[in-house]
């Protein structure tokens, strides 16, 4: 299932960071949007090399009309703000799930996490 997008990054509304996974919201520059669901990646800037991360394709829950394409790179602390990313999506892990409650977001975020980092170790 494999297919690449393009995008640069712009801000959103700062749930990952405040929940402690912060994610790079993309404007799509080229590729098409995978069906909603959160993903395994791999993400790059130009000239650098691949990095492990997950990606969410959704529409955004509070703001139901503002389609939404963001990813989070493991073990990455930076600022990408501007950048342009190119994203290889992978796998499909799961369906996007409407989750009210921050500790069990918190929660299920670091389970795809979990799962994320088994299959960049043994891919």
């Amino acid at each position: 299932m494999t297919s690449l997008l393009v995008g640069r990054v712009v801000s959103g509304l700062g749930e990952g960071r405040h929940l402690g996974f912060p994610t790079a919201n993309l404007e799509l520059l080229s590729g098409s949007r995978p069906p909603a669901g959160i993903y395994l990646a791999r993400v790059k800037e130009l000239n650098q090399d691949w990095r492990p991360g997950l990606l969410v394709s959704g529409v955004h829950w509070e703001v139901k009309d503002v389609p939404r394409i963001e990813v989070y790179l493991l073990d990455f602390n930076g600022n990408l703000y501007g950048r342009e990313l190119q994203v290889e999506v992978l796998k499909k892990i799961r369906e996007v799930l409407k989750i009210n409650d921050s500790q069990a977001l918190r929660q299920r975020i670091e389970q795809d996490i979990a799962e994320a980092k088994v299959y960049f170790k043994s891919g």
